[in-house]
């Protein structure tokens, strides 16, 4: 192929990325201001409302506790009880610190404060992994920057009011960390991930195997400041709590029981050999955890 044909076949790819990139970043604030003008109730966002909520109100103790967590939820989405799925909340306490705040907000104006919170992240996220690659060079941050800005789960998460972003971003700075050599940095920013824990529980052992000591101090020395400013803030009953639980997946099933979870569309049992779905609705079951 002629070369001067190629470089240009190459520069048109780069532009239709980056326009792609680019409509879909306009459609998706253009669906989301339409979103906003509705009642708010889709967003898994009530689900960390209900967590800041009984955290203020109620205590630490309070915020694990599914049957109150259901009761809050109720209280915020206005739904049939009868009817009503609880997303139970096991976030970290420490992070439960963080959102604390949105209590002191009503509904509405606790959600555009995560949004504009998550923007902010997102554009974090973007600037480290544009600035910090060693691939992207000259204008080819714009085709980055575009693609990521519009990455459809990233839309979803601000949409949603999730907390992904919280655990992208320092990981994102433990991989640029990571790669020029500052394993102790990369160790200390992918402690600071945790706060979906379950997703990251074989990080030190990869610095072990690794044999990256720095890295494995650095991850040691900030969980236990984050220990720390848990029990500070909840006591040390709620954390030792929040430690046996957030092994075990639950779903509520009656006043604050905790059972093994169950298929959200009924709970599968084998009955003469063979398996059939239990007709019985499952009034207070979810199965993923914001």
């Amino acid at each position: 192929m002629n070369p001067r044909l190629a470089a240009r076949l190459v520069r048109l790819g780069y532009a239709a990325a980056t326009g792609a990139g680019i409509g879909s970043l306009l459609f998706w604030i253009v669906y989301w201001f339409n979103f906003i003008h509705g009642d708010l109730r889709g967003p898994d966002f009530f689900n960390f409302y209900a967590a800041a909520k009984l955290y203020v109100t109620n205590g630490g103790a309070a915020v694990y506790d599914i049957a109150m967590q259901r009761q809050i939820e109720l209280q915020i989405t206005g739904q049939d009880p009868s009817r009503f799925i609880v997303l139970p909340y096991f976030h970290p306490p420490y992070y439960t610190l963080l959102i604390a705040p949105l209590a002191n907000l009503d509904y509405r104006h606790a959600y555009y404060a995560m949004a504009a919170f998550n923007v902010l992240l997102a554009a974090a996220l973007v600037v480290i992994l544009v600035r910090t690659s060693l691939r992207v060079h000259g204008r080819g941050w714009l085709i980055a920057a575009a693609m990521i800005g519009g990455f459809f789960p990233l839309f979803v998460t601000v949409l949603q009011g999730q907390s992904d972003l919280v655990v992208l971003v320092p990981l994102a700075g433990a991989y640029a960390a990571w790669a020029r050599g500052r394993f102790g940095m990369a160790g200390a920013l992918s402690a600071l991930a945790l706060s979906k824990p379950q997703l990251l529980l074989l990080i030190p052992v990869l610095f072990i195997t690794r044999r990256a000591w720095r890295a494995l101090g650095g991850f040691a020395g900030v969980l236990l400041a984050l220990g720390a400013i848990s029990v500070a803030g909840f006591g040390f009953g709620p954390v030792l709590g929040y430690l046996s639980a957030v092994g075990r997946p639950a779903r509520l099933h009656g006043p604050g029981r905790l059972l093994a979870p169950q298929h959200p569309r009924g709970n599968p049992r084998r009955r003469q050999g063979r398996r059939v779905r239990d007709p019985r609705p499952a009034p207070g079951a979810r199965g993923p955890i914001a």
